[in-house]
Formats: structure tokens, C-alpha cells, sequence
């Protein structure tokens, strides 16, 4: 996981320093050995497997360190690089907010076999609530509420909630799945009451 998360700092200045800044400097761009050390990391993401990849990216980490120093970045390649970081979290953290112990094991499972391990950094970052689009709405034989949104969540209301979801005027709407103090998540649509939900997906 460390070398994952060195990975994911030094690709980020990769993209500062050689796709933002460089652009602007055609002589940088060109220098074979920056140009050597980032064909080499491109090269390790293309592995299969995690070991292989892993060593792959162990011995090719020392020239792109070499080649792209953070203390020779200016200040705003810098920061660029933190936003870039910030981003990658967030977009984690919201990939997994709402799943169970079991669904998180499963989509990691999944992710690892396609060569995309997750940073356990990524998946401690906790988020109160999240916000999306609804894009359909089903409703059960109970006439409880199964949101699906526009980031790819599903949820669905829970059986002891008394909520009743008005389907068509609720299309298009933004939903925001509040996580509770004391455990579980609600949802609500624009302004009406939240009701109690679970993620399904």
C-alpha cells in the first residue's frame, strides 16, 4: 500500500510536471530521460498482476523520483499535485459510502482482479452525506421506494419506513444520503421528509 499510495503522488506530479507545465516548455517535454522514467511507470500499470506490478513499479519509482523532484516543482505544480490527491480521495471515499463490510470486501475482491487495489488511506476517509441525481425510481410490492442515481448507487427504503416516495416528481431530482449518528443512512428528495435507506449497490 505504500507503494501504491507513492504511486498514486509521483503519477499525479507526472501530470503536473510533464503534461501541465511541460506544455508549455517543448524542450522539457522531450527530455529522454523524464520521457524514459514515465514510459516505464505506464508500462507496470498494464501487469495483471498485483505482485508483478507492484515490482515492476518498485524498480521504476527511483528514475521518476529522480526525473520529477518535488522540491524543483513551483509552488502551484505543488499544489496541483495536492488537488489532484484530494480528488482521487474524495471520489474513493464516495465510491464506498453507504456499503456494508461484505460489499466493500467484494468490490476490493473485484478491484484487485482488474489491477485496481484500493488505498486503505482512501477507504478510512469518512463522509457525512453525499449527493446525487435520481434517474429512476422503482417501487417494491410493499410500495417502497428503490433509488437509483445518476453516480451509480442504488438505495433502497427501508420496509419499517412509513415514507411514501412520489415517483414521478421526484425524476430529476438531487438526492442526499445523510449518514446518522447513530448508524444507518437516510435519503431526501429536494425538500421533503428523509427516509431511512440502504445501499443495495
Amino acid at each position: 500500500m505504500v507503494m501504491l499510495k507513492r504511486f498514486n503522488k509521483l503519477a499525479a506530479m507526472v501530470l503536473c510536471a510533464a503534461g501541465i507545465s511541460g506544455m508549455a516548455d517543448a524542450q522539457e517535454m522531450s527530455d529522454p530521460a523524464k520521457d524514459a522514467s514515465v514510459q516505464d511507470v505506464l508500462a507496470c500499470r498494464a501487469l495483471a498482476s498485483n505482485s508483478e506490478r507492484l515490482a515492476c513499479l518498485d524498480q521504476a519509482m527511483p528514475a521518476l523520483e529522480a526525473a520529477f523532484p518535488v522540491e524543483k516543482l513551483s509552488a502551484q505544480e505543488q499544489l496541483e499535485i495536492t488537488v489532484r490527491q484530494n480528488e482521487q480521495t474524495q471520489k474513493a471515499a464516495e465510491k464506498v459510502f453507504g456499503q456494508s463490510i461484505d460489499q466493500q470486501a467484494r468490490v476490493q475482491t473485484k478491484s484487485a482482479s482488474k489491477g485496481q487495489a484500493v488505498s486503505n488511506i482512501e477507504r478510512k476517509k469518512e463522509l457525512k452525506q453525499i449527493a446525487s441525481q435520481i434517474v429512476r425510481i422503482e417501487l417494491t410490492p410493499l410500495k417502497k421506494a428503490i433509488v437509483y442515481l445518476e453516480n451509480g448507487q442504488v438505495w433502497k427504503q427501508l420496509e419499517a419506513d412509513d415514507y411514501i416516495v412520489r415517483v414521478k416528481s421526484s425524476l430529476g431530482k438531487e438526492a442526499v444520503i445523510k449518514k446518522k449518528l447513530l448508524g444507518g443512512y437516510t435519503l431526501r428528495i429536494g425538500n421533503k421528509r428523509a427516509f431511512r435507506v440502504q445501499r443495495l449497490k
